[in-house]
C-alpha cells in the first residue's frame, strides 16, 4: 500500500509535530514532567508504543509525513496523527494484520489491547471496536506558539526538538527549554520580549498561575532562580533589573510584603518573636531595611526589658545596669533548678532564642569546673556521664578544652 505524501494534523503542538509517544511498556498511562516544562505543557497520558528512530532512521520517513503542522498556528491545534494515517503503512485489513509487514495487530501500537469487532465488521472500522484503546490526552500548552510561522522562516524539526530521531519515547524531554529559543529570540532575529512566547494579561504581565503549575523562572538568567530561600533574597537581583521583574510582578505584590503589616510565613515563620535573636545579631537578613530601629526594634525591647551585654549594631544599653542585661529574667531564672521557669528548660527548649543575647563564656561562667569569671561551679554534665568521658574525650577532645586546662589530669579521671 502506497504511503500518502499528506497527512491530516498531527501530533499535539505540545510535542512540536514530532513527539507522539513510544514505549515499549505495557499499556500503562505515561506521564512526563521536566521542571518549568510540566507548568507550561502539563501532565501528558500517553499510553501508546511507538518509536521514532525505527521511524525517521530504518524506514526513512520525514516527519510531515505523519504531522501535518505547516499550517498550525495555535497550541490548541490538535497536531496527532489520525489513526488513518498509520493505517497507509500498518494494513489491518490482511488477513494475519500481526503478521504483516510492517505489524498491523491493534496491540502493535495499544500493548496489551485486544477489543472485539461486530461480525462482519472490516478492522479498519476502529470506532465499532469495544471496548476502544486507552485514550492519549495531551494538554493544551499555556504558550504562544506557531508552527507556521517558524516554518515559513526555515526552522528545522530537529532544531528545536533536538534528540527526537534517536529516540523511542518522544516526551517533554525534547521540547525546547528557554535557552534554545533564545538562540533566535535575540531582540534582533526574533523578538525577545517575554510575552512573544509566555501567555500575558491584557496589562502585560505574564500569567504565572498556569493550569501545569507555577510558572517560574530557572536561575540561568539574572539571578533568577525562585527556588529555596529567594523571597527573603531576592533583593540584589531586583534591584539589577526593576523592568525584568515587572514581567510577572506588579508594583502591588511588592508593596503587599515591603510595605505590608502582615509578612508571609517565608519570610518570618509564625513564632519568629522567639526564633529571630541570632539572626539579629548577624543582622541578616538586615533588620532595618523593614524596621526602624528606634520605633520598632528598640521599643519592643525595652518592653521586654531585654537590653544588649555586648554591642549587637543595634545599640541597646540600659542606663541603670550599665555593661550588663536588664531585668530581663525572673529571680528564680538563674538560680532555683526546682522552679518551673528556670533557664535550664528555656535553653533546651530553644537555645537559639539565647544564643541571641548570650555567648559561649556567659554560659561557661557557671557551667565550668574552674567557674571563669564567676563565683560557683555548676557542672554541665548529666548523671553518669563518668562512663563515657574517657570515649569522648578520645574521639574529640575540643569541646573539653572549653572548660578543662590540665587535659592530662582530666584524661587519668576519666580513664
Amino acid at each position: 500500500m502506497m504511503r500518502r505524501a499528506s497527512v491530516p494534523a498531527g501530533l499535539s503542538w505540545l510535542l512540536l509535530g514530532l513527539a507522539l509517544v513510544l514505549t515499549a511498556a505495557p499499556a500503562a498511562a505515561q506521564h512526563t514532567q521536566r521542571g518549568p516544562l510540566a507548568a507550561i505543557f502539563g501532565d501528558q497520558t500517553i499510553p501508546l508504543a511507538f518509536d521514532h528512530a525505527l521511524h525517521l532512521g530504518k524506514a526513512k520517513m520525514q516527519c510531515d509525513e505523519c504531522h501535518d503542522v505547516a499550517k498550525s498556528t495555535r497550541p490548541s491545534d490538535r497536531n496527532l496523527p489520525p489513526e488513518r494515517t498509520c493505517f497507509d503503512c500498518h494494513d489491518v485489513t490482511e488477513a494475519s494484520p500481526e503478521k504483516a509487514s510492517p505489524p498491523a495487530a491493534c496491540a502493535t501500537c495499544h500493548p496489551g489491547y485486544s477489543p472485539t469487532f461486530p461480525p462482519d465488521t472490516p478492522l479498519d472500522e476502529t470506532a465499532k471496536a469495544s471496548p476502544h484503546p486507552p485514550a492519549v490526552e495531551i494538554p493544551t500548552a499555556s504558550i504562544v506558539f506557531s508552527h507556521q510561522a517558524h516554518l515559513t522562516r526555515g526552522a528545522a524539526c530537529d532544531a528545536c526538538h533536538k534528540g527526537v530521531a534517536q529516540a523511542g519515547l518522544a516526551t517533554l524531554e525534547h521540547m525546547p527549554m528557554m535557552d534554545d529559543c533564545l538562540a533566535c529570540h535575540d531582540g534582533k532575529t526574533a523578538p525577545a520580549t517575554c510575552a512573544t512566547c509566555h501567555t500575558a494579561r491584557p496589562d502585560g504581565v505574564l500569567v504565572t498561575a498556569l493550569p501545569g503549575g507555577k510558572l517560574t523562572p530557572r536561575g540561568l538568567f539574572r539571578n533568577d532562580d525562585h527556588r529555596g530561600d529567594f523571597a527573603r533574597s531576592h533583593g540584589p537581583a531586583a534591584k539589577a533589573d526593576v523592568a525584568y521583574c515587572k514581567n510577572c510582578h506588579t508594583e502591588s505584590e511588592c508593596s503587599k510584603c515591603h510595605t505590608g503589616h502582615v509578612k508571609p510565613l517565608t519570610i518570618h515563620a509564625a513564632d519568629y518573636i522567639l526564633t529571630h535573636p541570632p539572626e539579629a545579631r548577624r543582622d541578616d537578613p538586615q533588620c532595618s531595611k523593614c524596621h526602624r530601629l528606634q520605633t520598632f526594634c528598640r521599643d519592643c525591647h525595652l518592653r521586654s526589658g531585654v537590653t544588649a551585654a555586648v554591642n549587637t549594631g543595634l545599640g541597646f544599653r540600659d542606663a541603670a545596669n550599665a555593661g550588663g542585661l536588664a531585668n530581663f529574667h525572673s529571680a528564680t531564672f538563674k538560680g532555683d533548678v526546682t522552679s518551673p521557669d528556670h533557664h535550664m528548660y528555656e535553653a533546651r527548649r530553644n537555645l537559639r532564642q539565647c544564643v541571641g543575647c548570650h555567648e559561649e563564656n556567659d554560659c561557661l561562667r557557671c557551667h565550668a569546673t574552674l567557674a571563669r569569671g564567676g563565683s560557683s561551679s555548676t557542672s554541665p554534665h548529666p548523671g553518669g556521664f563518668e562512663r563515657v568521658c574517657g570515649r569522648i574525650l578520645k574521639v574529640n577532645d575540643r569541646a573539653c578544652r572549653k572548660c578543662h586546662t590540665d587535659m592530662a589530669a582530666l584524661a587519668a579521671e576519666c580513664d
